[in-house]
C-alpha cells in the first residue's frame, strides 16, 4: 500500500492499476469508518489504517464529513487538470479539504491540496490525514503556506509546455 503515488491527473491520462488498488483501499476504509461497512470484510492488511481512520473520525468531534464530500472528481478548466478529493468537509465549521495519507508527511502533499483547493475555487484549509499502519488514532496536519498555490499553477503550466506534441 502506497498512497504516495497519489497524485492530480492531466484530462486523458490513464490512472492505472496502482490507482484502482489505492481506490479499493480507501473504499473499504470509508466503509469501515462511516458506520455503514462491514469492518470483518476488510483485508487483514489495512486492517491497522482503517482503524486508525476510525479513531480519527471518533476522538475528531471538529471535523465534519458529509456524505456527498467523500470521493469528489474535481476539474479546473482554466489550468486543464483534474483528480480526487478524498474528503470534503468541515474542520473547526470553515471549508476544508483532507487527503488520506499513508505515508510520511512531504511537502510535495500542500502541492496535491492546493491543486485541489484551486481546482473547488480555493478558499479551503487543506489537511494531510496521516494514517497508522498499526491502527493508533490518525494524525491531521494542516497545509497552511499560500505560495504553494503559485507553485503548483507553475508546475501545472510546466507539465502543460512540456507535454506539447
Amino acid at each position: 500500500m502506497h498512497k504516495a503515488q497519489s497524485r492530480l491527473l492531466c484530462p486523458g491520462e490513464k490512472l492505472g492499476p496502482e490507482k484502482e488498488k489505492e481506490d479499493e483501499r480507501e473504499r473499504d476504509e470509508e466503509q469501515g469508518g462511516a458506520g455503514g461497512g462491514d469492518v470483518d470484510s476488510v483485508d487483514d492488511a489495512i486492517m491497522g489504517y482503517v482503524q486508525s481512520y476510525i479513531r480519527f473520525r471518533q476522538e475528531s468531534p471538529n471535523v465534519f464529513i458529509p456524505t456527498d464530500g467523500i470521493e469528489k472528481l474535481v476539474y479546473n478548466p482554466t489550468w486543464n487538470y483534474a483528480g480526487t478529493v478524498d474528503r470534503i468537509c468541515y474542520v473547526n465549521q470553515l471549508n476544508a479539504i483532507i487527503d488520506l495519507k499513508s505515508g510520511s508527511p512531504s511537502r510535495w502533499h500542500g502541492l496535491q491540496l492546493s491543486g485541489y483547493s484551486l481546482a473547488l475555487g480555493g478558499g479551503f484549509r487543506r489537511y494531510g490525514l496521516y494514517l497508522k499502519k498499526d491502527g493508533r488514532k490518525a494524525t491531521l496536519i494542516e497545509y497552511d503556506d499560500l505560495s504553494e498555490d503559485d507553485v503548483f499553477l507553475g508546475i501545472t503550466n510546466f507539465n502543460h509546455w512540456n507535454n506539447k506534441k
